[in-house]
């Protein structure tokens, strides 16, 4: 058995090396195409003072394989001659320019035999200078014919291809012609106005202040390049879109206090006492002293509690409308509910030891004036406008 086992063992180094040694070897790499993993393997190995003669034989032919491949394909772009798949010579251009760049520092290069290899080099700046010109001309033709048909159908979509066909131009070649100034056009007339509306004519007057609260929302953050929200109409302007909010309803609570009273209770110290024997006489310690211990008692307090209540409750909605077709896209909810609540307790009877550190920051605080109407529609005012963020940004694909 342990002859087996070793032999087993052995079989299995030999097929792992095996296999190490054909993942490396360049002239298999080369037979199965995979050319440029071929090069940067002998390009690696030949950095030493060894030239094996295999090494430079498998790097010169990936090197002209590779090369005669790449070629091949810019030759049949160009003689397509469709100028939207230049970018394509420019890749492949890139790819040769790689391996050139490689091979180029190993030159002259002799094997160990004495044998001089032979590369031939590709001007590739040439190449990729010729198809950034056709490919930028490309784009730039593509862009002026959908920025011209944007201006005439004011679709917004037209003037968003306009403005991603001027703006491939820049990938190719920068400062192209006007590029620039008809990348700016593009996009204006491909951007989307949203306005956000106060219904004036709702059930509910609105404080002035609460109003402007709400106003106050932060709509920059939800602007993107094809996308702006406005708080306020701005002339010459043409909204896709309004964002119209209604407070349909505020219910105030009464002021109300509610009172109770309730008793704690807890187990404290209280000074100390003599331990007893089981014969009643006072026990010592190993040195003849009387032995202490502490003494815990429990005390009550009776306490009275004061919860002074009023509540303010919103009703509010956010419309989505589509301003070209008139249509309402969606109606959420954005109200609030804003409470005040006030504790105050005080002590009856009792033991002030026995009251709770929760109960002692309400001892000796008394009762607080109730806050206005008009002072809870300011604090709601906050959770209106947060509410109406978030449910702006969940629906801005509605418009």
């Amino acid at each position: 058995m342990k002859v087996l086992s070793k032999l087993l063992y052995l079989f299995s180094v030999v097929v792992v090396l095996g296999m190490g040694t054909s993942c490396t070897n360049p002239e298999k790499l080369v037979e199965s195409g995979d050319y440029d993993r071929a090069i940067d393997y002998c390009v690696r190995k030949l950095a030493g003072k060894k030239k094996k003669a295999e090494l430079v034989n498998a790097l010169e032919l990936a090197f002209d394989k590779a090369n005669s491949r790449d070629m091949l394909q810019i030759q049949r772009i160009q003689a397509r001659d469709r100028k939207e798949e230049f970018y394509k010579i420019i890749d492949l251009a890139k790819r040769i320019d790689r391996r050139q760049r490689l091979v180029e520092p190993l030159l002259p290069l002799y094997d160990e035999n004495g044998y001089k290899s032979e590369f031939s080099f590709v001007k590739t700046d040439i190449l990729i200078e010729d198809s950034r010109k056709k490919s930028a001309e490309y784009w730039y033709t593509e862009g002026k014919k959908r920025l011209a048909k944007a201006r005439t159908s004011k679709d917004k979509i037209d003037g968003r291809e306009a403005y991603h066909a001027f703006n491939k131009v820049g990938e190719f070649l920068r400062n192209y012609k006007e590029t620039n100034s008809y990348l700016e056009e593009a996009r204006y007339l491909g951007i989307v106005h949203y306005l956000l509306v106060i219904n004036e004519e709702s059930n509910v007057v609105m404080p002035t202040q609460m109003r402007n609260d709400i106003l106050n929302i932060n709509l920059s953050d939800l602007n993107s390049l094809f996308r702006i929200y406005h708080k306020r109409p701005v002339e010459g302007i043409e909204y896709d879109g309004e964002i119209v909010l209604s407070i349909d309803n505020v219910i105030f609570s009464p002021e109300s206090v509610n009172t109770r009273e309730f008793e704690e209770e807890k187990e404290i110290q209280d000074g100390w006492q003599y331990v007893l024997d089981e014969n009643g006489n006072v026990a010592k310690d190993s040195l003849g002293n009387d032995i202490k211990e502490d003494k815990f008692v429990i005390v009550k307090a009776l306490l009275m509690e004061s919860k002074q209540f009023k509540s303010a409750v919103v009703e509010a909605r956010a419309d989505f409308y589509n301003s070209v077709s008139k249509q309402k896209m969606r109606s959420v909810k954005v109200g609030s509910e804003s409470n005040f609540i006030h504790f105050s307790t005080r002590l009856l009877a009792g033991d002030k030891r026995a009251v709770s550190s929760e109960t002692k920051r309400r001892l000796g605080v008394g009762p607080v004036p109730f806050p206005t109407n008009e002072m809870l529609l300011m604090n709601s005012a906050t959770d209106i406008r947060n509410n109406l963020l978030r449910a702006i940004r969940e629906n801005k694909s509605l418009l």
